[in-house]
């Protein structure tokens, strides 16, 4: 009897977190953009909490969830409509905040930790939602663009908010372009 009534419980929580969309958020995948450059037009990654262009998305979702889990392919990120805060577009409970480190790194939480570096920023992240017949919207933090910085790998660049303590000169300016995402995109990002 004790397992049909945990085997419910459970059933009914994966059910509560299933990856559907809420009409107050906004969610999004980041583009960059920058025209004549190597990147332009490039997807923007999240692996190993950071966000690159020329890196695979990394994400994990546990056996147990099965057919529940997202593809967890693609990287989004989540805003709601009255927050200047980002989060990962994920169903892990808890979520994933963003963040900016004091030195311009964008990264994000480990899963089950709201854990964010000393000095590290969640906002304020500014979203514009693409306008009638413009297939982009656009992202900033505290009204400044964000840099891709080559990391040794080649064709890998990591993201970095343009903030006082961004001092990098090897990188290339970019425009944080935003593409609509109409589900929720991984269980949790690595």
């Amino acid at each position: 009897m004790h397992t049909k009534h945990f085997l419910a419980t459970a059933l009914a929580g994966l059910a509560a977190a299933s990856p559907i969309r809420r009409a107050d958020i906004n969610t999004f995948e980041l583009v960059a953009i920058k025209s004549g450059s190597p990147i332009q037009n490039s997807n923007i990654h999240a692996s190993g909490s950071k966000f690159w262009i020329g890196k695979p998305t990394a994400t994990y979702c546990p056996e147990q969830v099965g057919s529940n889990c997202p593809a967890g392919d693609q990287t989004a990120v989540s805003q709601g409509s009255s927050s200047n805060t980002l989060s990962m577009s994920v169903v892990v409970p808890g979520g994933q905040l963003v963040y900016v480190q004091t030195d311009g790194q964008v990264g994000y939480t480990i899963a089950h930790s709201a854990s964010i570096p000393q000095g590290a920023l969640t906002s304020p992240f500014e979203y514009t939602p693409p306008t009638d017949g413009e297939p982009l919207g656009s992202l900033t933090f505290n009204e400044k663009s964000f840099s891709a910085c080559p990391t040794s790998d080649e064709g890998v660049y990591q993201i970095y908010a343009n903030v006082d303590g961004f001092t990098r000169t090897d990188c290339i300016g970019i425009l944080m372009g935003t593409s609509e995402f109409d589900e929720t995109a991984a269980w949790e990002y690595t």
